[in-house]
């Protein structure tokens, strides 16, 4: 009997580290989430400053083009720089649109895990009424026995003390009967 409250009492300790195992992934994964949304909010800045950039390329044209008409060539190549930039431009809101997809099923998968946990933490609440409810049904039968042998202990410790009165009484019957034959 000892035997299964002690295993049972081990499954509790394993389910007990595996939540608590549980609980720091989950933690973990919300480092992550928060690493993940700092660079998000990094490329963000990172974005404005190239917008900043090209709005200050596209000043410094228009001066250009005033100041300096006999030098279409040059301007030819800032615009074609600018195009280039106007492109990689695209390129990063492209990427940012990935990441925010990215972040996306992140979120999703840490609810898919918050589900699992709430599974578990019910699974758990049910195990553990489960086993209460074997426990104090075993205590209850020990309990029971306990009862049953202390009854059956007083019973023999009766019939013992009846048998040490007779057996005392013959020993005096014994004792007179010496007496009267001296």
């Amino acid at each position: 009997m000892d035997e299964i409250l002690r295993q049972i009492l081990n499954e509790l300790k394993e389910l007990r580290q595996g939540q608590e195992n549980l609980q720091h992934g989950q933690e973990a994964q919300g480092k992550r989430l928060e690493r993940l949304e700092k660079g998000l909010e990094t490329q963000g800045k990172r974005l404005e400053r190239l917008e900043k950039g090209l709005e200050t390329q596209g000043k410094r044209l228009e001066r250009l083009e005033k100041g300096q008409e006999t030098l279409i060539g040059r301007v030819s190549n800032l615009e074609n720089g600018q195009e280039a930039q106007g492109k990689r431009l695209e390129r990063l809101e492209k990427g940012q649109e990935t990441q925010g997809k990215r972040l996306e099923r992140l979120g999703k998968g840490q609810e898919t895990q918050a589900q699992r946990i709430e599974e578990l933490h019910s699974g758990l609440i049910k195990l553990a009424a489960h086993v209460e409810g074997e426990i104090t049904e075993k205590i209850r039968g020990l309990y029971d026995a306990r009862g049953q042998i202390l009854d059956s202990l007083r019973r023999i410790e009766e019939r013992q003390d009846r048998q040490d009165e007779r057996l005392d009484l013959h020993w005096q019957e014994i004792q007179v009967l010496r007496t009267k034959r001296r």
